[in-house]
């Protein structure tokens, strides 16, 4: 395999991001190896923390290999803290966006943070392999308010024939903090013809309010409608979590 790592020119040192002719090099560099999965590097030791200037999200161009056979697409995503000295004690949202036409966003991936500690996620994202290419701007984004976090970000493409053929992918909504009166707008989804499945990725964290301030702190059930229909329910809830303290770094909170 190999590693791909944006170009860090004068911006970059500014912490500004990576410019678009890095990424079309990327690209370019992609295209020219065959053999072997492709890592294309988005961050690595990346400072995230709130303030002035607001750096609880960074974001950078990044350029994707040309489109062929992928067995497999992944996300890895790593948050090291800067405990104990610039400790986040609290559990934070997570997010890892990317841009797609016409300036919307998709979430590559929702997590959320353990108290005071490291933590990793492998996210498949096979299913996306349809915007996953040309040129694209992806962001990190930690709701912190206090210390500070370190984001590695990396994309793993893994040769071979994929699961199934994947013909479009599109964001229907896009809500760090969904609450009882969010009213998203309608989005118009263009299905190939000759389609012949689709499935509907959805992911929630438990953070979710009724703008009371009762967020995870409260037993909430999500239901999923399809022109007007319960399809799914989700409960994100669960009583054992005493059994965590003992592995809090913090201790019992």
């Amino acid at each position: 395999g190999y590693i791909i790592e944006p170009d860090l020119g004068p911006e970059d040192a500014a912490g500004e991001e990576t410019a678009d002719e890095a990424a079309e090099d990327a690209v370019d560099d992609a295209d020219a190896v065959d053999a072997g999965p492709v890592e294309i590097v988005v961050f690595a030791g990346e400072e995230l923390r709130s303030g002035t200037p607001d750096r609880r999200t960074v974001a950078r161009d990044i350029g994707f290999p040309v489109p062929r056979p992928f067995e497999r697409i992944s996300l890895e995503y790593d948050v090291h803290t800067a405990c104990p000295v610039l400790c986040d004690p609290l559990a934070r949202v997570t997010t890892v966006r990317m841009e797609t036409d016409g300036g919307r966003t998709i979430e590559l991936l929702r997590a959320v943070t353990p108290f005071g500690a490291d933590a990793s996620w492998v996210e498949d994202i096979t299913h996306l392999a349809p915007v996953l290419r040309l040129t694209r701007r992806v962001e990190v984004f930690i709701d912190t308010t206090e210390g500070v976090w370190e984001v590695d970000l990396r994309f793993v493409f893994t040769p071979g024939t994929p699961p199934r053929e994947e013909r479009s992918a599109a964001p229907l909504l896009d809500e760090r903090a969904w609450t009882s009166t969010t009213n998203p707008a309608e989005q118009l989804v263009t299905v190939p013809a000759d389609v012949t499945g689709a499935a509907l990725f959805y992911r929630l964290t438990g953070h979710s309010t009724t703008g009371s301030g009762c967020d995870e702190t409260c037993a909430r059930t999500v239901t999923m409608m399809i022109d007007g229909i319960g399809r799914l329910e989700i409960a994100p809830w669960r009583d054992d979590c005493g059994a965590f303290v003992a592995a809090n770094p913090l201790g019992d909170p």
